[in-house]
């Protein structure tokens, strides 16, 4: 039987400790999540299995947040695919989160504020849910 929280979440957050609780209070609500730490990692499970959520912390190593958040989009314009719905966090103010939101990000929240950033990835669940996207194929190699 379907939940309202049927999906799977991939969390790209270099912080152990930060992408450890998401993941724990995800799994708690029954919601499925992936933890990656930095945006080429992210790629990488998209292209194995794109999730239904993508929780991205915006400053990370390697490839950043916006970076990712940039390149996911390019490549779903390029091959005609859905948008995935991106969540950024970032606890380093209002202008990188405004730099998500430019950048393709859906919702851009304060990366303390956990309880904040699992109703929305709640919320994001129950409309994909309601509604999901047509499936598309999108290789981001």
């Amino acid at each position: 039987m379907r939940t309202p929280y049927d999906g799977k979440v991939l969390i790209a957050e270099d912080n152990d400790d930060v992408g450890l609780m998401l993941q724990c209070m995800l799994k708690s609500e029954g919601i499925a999540a992936d933890l990656v730490g930095n945006g080429e990692q992210a790629l990488e499970a998209i292209s194995k299995e794109r999730p239904d959520v993508l929780v991205t912390d915006i400053f990370m190593p390697i490839k950043d947040g916006l970076d990712l958040i940039k390149e996911v989009r390019d490549q779903e314009a390029a091959s005609g695919g859905h948008n995935l719905p991106i969540i950024a966090m970032s606890n380093a103010g209002q202008e990188k989160l405004s730099k998500a939101l430019r950048a393709g990000a859906a919702y851009a929240l304060d990366k303390i504020n956990f309880l904040g950033v699992i109703e929305k990835i709640k919320q994001t669940l129950r409309e994909r849910s309601v509604s999901p996207p047509l499936a598309s194929a999108v290789s981001f190699t």
